[in-house]
């Protein structure tokens, strides 16, 4: 479950900041997919300073938030990443996408409430995440097939359990 201090989101002129703490991983993920989907997003600045690792998930999520702003002319801004953050990303190809800045985080605006989330929603972002990543290096594909088999298999049996 995450605490206020592992995710902090907050809505800034032209979309959201998010600062992580910790290692960024699945839970994190969700929320960031649901800000994806708004319309009106052209900036997602990413604060992770304090942020110890990634999994795929989270590293998909930003990816496929990448692409979408990429197609509206926006730019996920990564500030504060170290070296061990770059490098995972560049092994999955996907640094390329991502604009990355130093700095101190300032940012004024209203909190995003984060809530938890279902099953499904967690197997959707699971799939979708790995799906983003594979869209955006091929070579991806072999890495992550059976993560996104498994979860549309998942993702599946809680359709079918809430109807």
């Amino acid at each position: 479950m995450l605490s206020e201090s592992d995710l902090n989101i907050v809505k800034i002129a032209g979309g959201y900041l998010a600062q992580v703490c910790g290692r960024a991983n699945f839970e994190y993920a969700v929320p960031l997919r649901e800000l994806a989907e708004e319309e009106n997003v052209s900036l997602l600045q990413v604060d992770l300073a304090q942020c110890s690792a990634m999994d795929s998930t989270f590293m998909g999520v930003l990816t496929m938030f990448a692409l979408k702003l990429r197609r509206r002319e926006g730019v996920v801004e990564l500030l504060n990443a170290s070296e061990l953050l770059q490098k995972l990303l560049s092994d999955l190809g996907v640094r390329k996408l991502f604009k990355f800045s130093t700095g101190v985080c300032t940012a004024d605006g209203c909190q995003v409430g984060i809530s938890a989330k279902s099953g499904l929603e967690t197997a959707e972002t699971v799939v979708e995440a790995h799906e983003a990543l594979t869209e955006a290096d091929e070579g991806n594909w072999k890495k992550f097939e059976q993560v996104i088999r498994l979860g549309r298999q998942d993702a599946d049996r809680l359709r079918r359990e809430q109807q």
